[in-house]
């Protein structure tokens, strides 16, 4: 199925963009992670072309992939610490860094702090560049790649 329609989850009905029987993305909502709010590892954060996304990977890397290949183009895998212990999450905390936890809930990568008026928003651009917004200005604050 390709397309525009409706998945219910938790008993609530969804507009959202479908792709070979599967969702691609929410429609009833602004694109991108918020400040506050978790991305889980192999959860797609698509961009709003639909070419690109930004991954956090069942090995706790973050990743850009093109869409169309599957193809990594972009990966972060230096870690401030070993041994970690899945399940990972990508937190965008309120203050604008973006945060990767393991099962520990312990950090073991961090962003470099950003500097604008909250909220703040990851999005997955376009043109393949991850990026952290706010509320104020059209230009990214952050680059992650």
């Amino acid at each position: 199925m390709h397309g525009i329609g409706f998945y219910t989850m938790n008993g609530k009905a969804r507009k959202a963009q479908f792709e070979n029987g599967q969702r691609s993305k929410w429609l009833d909502e602004s694109t991108g992670l918020m400040g506050g709010k978790v991305l889980n590892y192999n959860v797609q954060l698509p961009s709003d072309n639909g070419l690109f996304a930004f991954v956090l990977a069942f090995d706790g890397s973050l990743c850009v992939l093109n869409r169309t290949t599957n193809q990594v183009l972009f990966k972060i895998a230096q870690y401030s610490r070993g041994n970690l212990i899945p399940p990972f999450y990508l937190k965008l905390e309120h203050n604008g860094s973006l945060v990767a936890y393991d099962a520990t809930l312990v950090p073991y990568w961090t962003s470099v702090p950003v500097f604008g008026s909250p909220p703040y928003r990851l999005r997955m651009g376009d043109d393949g560049k991850a990026t952290i917004n706010d509320s104020s200005n059209p230009n990214p604050l952050l680059y992650l790649n």
